[in-house]
């Protein structure tokens, strides 16, 4: 549903379409997954003062969060009811980058990097060393490292895949690859 945002400002209306959002969600996540909010043990929160409602749970092997939010449309004081469903791909990847089948043991963190990315660039097409700094690949959207404790882990989108991966790296060993696939549910 679309309303105005000075809705929200009657505490009566604002309490009236939270929990009919609430309901709409249960409704939904009951017909896609199954889910029976009166015997299932749900990790479900529900926060009024932030217009949120969310859980998380299984479904078969998947692990998956839903969350019931407001988003305001672009340029509008106009409000839409959304459902976003997050699904961490339990088909994750890790990665031993090997070197004549034996597990990387190089302890030079920046050398085993350097072959980290170069897979990553191979298999998902994303450039982490552009040659003109400036034109850095959009689709890397976060970077983070901490040489002493050997970790490096990102996270980046793909044009034909829906949400994002985060790719962590540990100790000069192995990589793990995780898919998280968003799903956008306009609520009517």
């Amino acid at each position: 549903m679309k309303f105005s945002k000075s809705l929200l400002s009657n505490n009566d209306i604002r309490q009236k379409l939270f929990l009919n959002g609430v309901e709409k969600s249960k409704e939904l996540l009951k017909y896609i997954f199954g889910i029976d909010f009166n015997l299932d043990d749900l990790n479900a929160v529900a926060d009024e003062k932030e217009f949120t409602f969310s859980l998380i749970f299984k479904f078969g092997n998947a692990l998956i969060s839903a969350k019931y939010s407001l988003h305001k449309e672009k340029d509008t004081e106009i409000l839409q009811e959304i459902l976003e469903i997050v699904e961490k791909d339990e088909s994750s990847t890790e990665v031993y980058l090997t070197g004549n089948d034996k597990r990387l043991t190089n302890n030079d963190y920046w050398d085993s990097l350097k072959k980290v990315q170069d897979y990553l660039e191979s298999r998902f097409d994303i450039n982490f060393t552009p040659l003109d700094p400036s034109d850095k690949d959009k689709r890397i959207l976060e970077l983070n490292y901490d040489e002493e404790n050997k970790f490096w882990e990102t996270k980046f989108i793909q044009d034909h895949q829906e949400g994002y991966f985060t790719a962590t790296y540990t100790d000069c060993r192995n990589l793990k690859l995780i898919h998280w696939k968003i799903h956008t549910i306009v609520l009517e």
